[in-house]
């Protein structure tokens, strides 16, 4: 009763402040969440596709924690979520929007640095760094999902840092980190991200309450889902 109550608060908040917009003549804006996983980037892409067809579309994006994303989801305050691997709450609807190889980022001092590529089997003995807990975060067990998958049990670390692009999370330490930045240099040189062969991906999925109503939502999941 109470996740039915907080899915029935959100939607009178958001019926009341679209009212009050359409009454004001404003336009109806596309306030969009994502966690960290998910790149600036990324998001940028999305943004062109969705506007590209619809040019009148006003996003407005902001960073947000796994369970911040979930609650102003449900009170209303955001209109979509963006995110890896996050399982719905009640009341909230996910798709797939897209998938993004999987690559994997060290420092430049790290031994497996001056390789181009690398298999999932290479880092058995490497200490990988996540963001989420294993049991809390579905992106992190994902992660591990994949490493079991390749005949070991990861060694997980849990970022101290927490909010920060993920391609940094290696700086001044001997982590691996799992990114979707494509291969080559990063932060300023300090990074080396490495192509992950054979291929792995993962997805980019958008989160949403089904009770709300949002056109400018519609709009851009009509034009970025594939």
């Amino acid at each position: 009763m109470i996740a039915d109550g907080r899915i029935l608060h959100g939607v009178a908040r958001a019926a009341v402040a679209r009212a009050r917009r359409i009454g004001r003549g404003e336009p109806d804006p596309l306030r969009i969440g994502h966690t960290p996983a998910v790149t600036g980037d990324e998001i940028t892409t999305l943004l062109h596709q969705a506007q590209y067809p619809y040019p009148d579309l006003a996003p407005q994006v902001n960073q947000r924690y796994p369970h911040e994303l979930t609650t102003q989801l449900l009170a209303g305050d955001l209109d979509l979520g963006l995110c890896r691997a996050m399982s719905p709450a009640h009341g909230l609807t996910r798709t797939t929007l897209t998938h993004h190889r999987l690559h994997v980022a060290v420092a430049a001092e790290h031994h497996l640095a001056t390789h181009d590529s690398i298999q999932l089997t290479d880092l058995k003995d490497e200490s990988i760094m996540v963001w989420g807990s294993p049991g809390r975060s579905g992106y992190t067990d994902l992660l591990i999902t994949y490493c079991r998958q390749a005949g070991f049990d990861p060694h997980i670390h849990r970022n101290p840092i927490q909010g920060t692009p993920p391609v940094t999370a290696v700086l001044g330490s001997d982590h691996i980190a799992f990114v979707t930045t494509d291969p080559g240099a990063a932060a300023g040189g300090a990074v080396r991200v490495l192509e992950l062969r054979p291929p792995h991906s993962v997805p980019l999925h958008a989160l949403w309450s089904h009770h709300i109503t949002s056109p400018a939502r519609d709009t851009f999941l009509a034009a970025t889902t594939r």
